[in-house]
């Protein structure tokens, strides 16, 4: 779905993110990377796999859009680091004509988080 905002046309995503076309970026927030390694230290069995399918689902969206640039608005890690952070450095290698930059979020708590990513 596209919406005009400001003069910007704006694709609605159903993945949950926004591509904003004239600025080839993409969009996106809340993606708390690394909850499931977080629930599994207090002893909750959560499956790496969700983890996984997130950077998957990130992945297809810059293959099929092509952004220069990914803007993540907000708790792109859910706590303090753990496996799943190597897991995000890895993708983010495989990407690495894509500029990516985080606004922090109130879960971004980690103190050596690079304003940009790459």
């Amino acid at each position: 779905m596209e919406i005009e905002v400001e003069g910007a046309t704006l694709t609605l995503l159903p993945e949950k993110a926004v591509f904003w076309k004239d600025k080839k970026m993409l969009l996106l927030s809340d993606l708390h990377l690394g909850k499931a390694g977080h629930f599994r230290k207090h002893g909750i069995p959560v499956s790496r796999k969700v983890h996984l399918s997130d950077l998957q689902v990130l992945g297809t969206l810059i293959d099929q859009h092509r952004p220069k640039s990914v803007l993540l608005l907000g708790d792109l890690f859910h706590s303090f680091e753990n496996n799943e952070w190597n897991d995000f450095l890895e993708f983010l290698n495989v990407f690495d004509s894509t500029y990516f930059t985080l606004v922090e979020g109130n879960h971004d708590i980690l103190s050596d988080y690079p304003k940009s990513l790459n």
